[in-house]
């Protein structure tokens, strides 16, 4: 994901206040770059009820980054600001 002018969040897996079941799989050459970069692969944060929940991650991370343009860069594979069981 490149965001040119605002913040990049998750390559691959986004989830905002929401409950995700299973992630299952291999994760190769992902990215985020942007003014700032969150999550190269998978982007899970919650702020409100229902808090973001991921109940599982299974697989390999490899060769993903997260790339701050102008500010910070946070979590090359993984942002996570919920919960992941």
């Amino acid at each position: 994901v490149e965001a040119t002018t605002g913040h990049a969040q998750g390559g691959v897996v986004y989830n905002y206040n929401s409950k995700v079941g299973d992630i299952e799989g291999n994760f190769v050459g992902n990215y985020t770059t942007g003014t700032q970069s969150y999550g190269g692969a998978i982007f899970n944060i919650g702020k409100t009820s229902p808090q973001a929940v991921i109940n599982d991650i299974s697989g390999m991370f490899v060769s993903n980054y997260s790339e701050g343009n102008k500010h910070k860069a946070y979590g090359g594979a993984i942002y996570n600001g919920g919960t992941i069981n």
